[in-house]
């Protein structure tokens, strides 16, 4: 992704956010830009630390799961239509996720999603969909609801099923390159192609990855190749092709550090929005305008949304500080924040 799409993308982000606070009050993907040529003989690839999340993660397949399983069957949802395009749905969740706030992975987003007493209760602006909900970074579950303007509704929560990416990293000539990082479909996943240029990720079932190969130089250059789009699969895929991105086209410490002094002024203006419409949900829940049901949903997910904007924050002190500005940009870039 481009530096330009980068910043576009997080714009969008910001302008959803405020489309999602409206639609409950009222009014109040990478591009690849290297040409996929061979590495470069005049930088040598260093050794590269796993980055810190800032996306939501997947379970992966070798660790126990967060929450008892339960059935995926679609259960019946009651849905309440609160004025034209707007509307409440329940669920029962069986299980799979406890009792509390999530965040939403995905679109149509669900809005203001809370779990009580074993019922997930949210809002939606279109009569069908399906999202990864989680807390903090972690995702847990796929719901997906349907047919709620038709009457005919339902709504499944299930949890998220690893299945496997396979697939190889090759030069401009096609042939097999080994000891290239890869960024993987776990947020903040790097991995190494092996001795014949293969690599084997882990992805969820139902939801997007997308995996590319990049060098880290030892003088602090970077090249990011092409990546390959993994769009809602639901069995193992194989046969992924990456291409070793081009060493004379790497962006220096420099320009990164310029893409990470831009990126904090975007992620500022987005703490402040999402911010400034927690204040504005906190005065209008002081002046009685929910019921007592909709006030302890939403006491709920505005602490989760809170922590939200404080991660959102140290991001962007990261990303001003010179001292961590570079890295923080490449955390970001690696994490497709």
């Amino acid at each position: 992704m481009s530096h330009r799409q980068k910043y576009a993308a997080i714009l969008l982000l910001v302008v959803v956010l405020a489309a999602m606070f409206w639609f409950m009050l009222g009014p109040g993907s990478d591009a690849p830009d290297s040409s996929g040529t061979s590495l470069s003989p005049t930088r040598t690839a260093q050794t590269v630390a796993k980055p810190t999340a800032s996306k939501m993660n997947l379970p992966r397949a070798d660790e126990p799961p967060m929450v008892p399983e339960g059935p995926s069957d679609w259960e019946s949802v009651a849905y309440e239509e609160v004025s034209p395009g707007k509307a409440r749905i329940r669920c029962t969740v069986n299980g799979v996720l406890p009792d509390g706030a999530f965040e939403t992975h995905g679109s149509p987003p669900l809005i203001f999603p809370v779990v009580t007493d074993g019922v997930l209760t949210a809002a939606v602006n279109q009569p069908s969909g399906q999202v990864v909900v989680g807390q903090r970074l972690q995702g847990m579950a796929t719901v997906r609801w349907t047919g709620a303007k038709r009457g005919l509704s339902g709504c499944s929560v299930a949890p998220l099923r690893p299945i496997q990416v396979r697939g190889t990293v090759r030069d401009a000539d096609g042939e097999p390159v080994e000891d290239v990082l890869i960024r993987g479909c776990d947020h903040g996943e790097i991995i190494r192609s092996d001795a014949s240029g293969q690599f084997e990720l882990q992805m969820a079932a139902g939801t997007d990855c997308r995996p590319m190969a990049f060098i880290e130089h030892d003088d602090g250059f970077f090249s990011k190749g092409s990546f390959a789009e993994l769009l809602d699969p639901t069995g193992d895929i194989d046969g992924v092709e990456l291409t070793v991105p081009d060493g004379e086209q790497a962006l220096s410490p420099e320009t990164l550090a310029d893409m990470a002094s831009q990126l904090a002024d975007m992620n500022e203006a987005m703490a402040d929005q999402r911010q400034s419409e927690l204040d504005r949900l906190n005065t209008l829940i002081d002046s009685g305008a929910f019921s007592d049901e909709d006030r302890a949903r939403l006491d709920s997910w505005l602490a989760l949304e809170q922590e939200t904007v404080g991660r959102i924050r140290e991001q962007t002190t990261q990303l001003r500080e010179p001292e961590e500005r570079v890295n923080a940009m490449r955390e970001a870039w690696l994490n497709q924040y």
